[in-house]
């Protein structure tokens, strides 16, 4: 009856004109819904909007509620506290730092973002860029990608000579995660992806809103 689709990227995902094509010859003639939220507040809204469509908006609305009632324990326990220097790359050779909906998750996780923006694409950086924001927590969540895929490029990432430089990697706080799962999808993971951003910056207060899969830290170099 309904397929939900997205045209903000055709590298990782299905193209949304290949999607309606195949819808077409669906019988019955399912409705096909692009969603493609750019920031938070846009995620809130597409999961009322499919709520909607499924002819149950609060169930929609009841996972935003979840995700910030997250932010908000978040922000309770670290009241008083600084925010931590944070990045995501969503992709490692070259790096590409994270837009979307990303930035606003680890800002509502405790962190403070330098180089990804709210609302707009995720986009390449330099590594002079990376090591002038030198992030105190780094998480690896290549786009599209599994765990098992993205421990295939560590090797190659952690030979750069930049990254034992970055403060996040001296200090073991740098995280791997499945990106496919927990931060390329715009999803009800996403609560799980807030859990994982603020365990990797507050392990002693927040370990417990992580999963256990999916995720593991990096050791320390040596």
């Amino acid at each position: 009856d309904l397929i939900l689709t997205q045209s903000q990227c055709d590298v990782c995902a299905v193209n949304e004109g290949a999607v309606r094509r195949c819808a077409s010859s669906v019988p019955g003639n399912p409705r096909v819904e692009s969603v493609n939220p750019i920031d938070w507040p846009g995620v809130s809204a597409m999961f009322a909007r499919v709520g909607e469509l499924i002819g149950n908006r609060e169930l929609g609305a009841a996972i935003a509620r979840g995700i910030e009632d997250d932010a908000a324990l978040i922000r309770s326990r670290r009241e008083g506290l600084p925010p931590v220097a944070i990045e995501l790359l969503e992709w490692l050779d070259p790096p590409f730092v994270s837009g979307h909906w990303i930035a606003d998750l680890l800002e509502m996780a405790g962190g403070s973002v330098a180089l990804g923006r709210s609302g707009r694409v995720s986009r390449r950086a330099t590594w002079e860029e990376l090591q002038r924001a030198d992030p105190e927590v780094l998480l690896l969540a290549p786009c599209g990608f599994s765990l098992d895929r993205a421990e295939a490029d560590l090797p190659a990432l952690i030979a750069r000579p930049e990254w034992t430089r970055l403060q996040a990697v001296r200090d073991g706080r740098v995280a791997l995660v499945d990106g496919n799962q927990y931060f390329s999808r715009p999803g009800p993971r996403l609560r799980e992806s807030l859990g994982i951003a603020a365990a990797t910056i507050d392990p002693a207060r927040f370990g417990h809103l992580a999963p256990s899969g999916g995720w593991r830290c990096l050791a320390v170099p040596e």
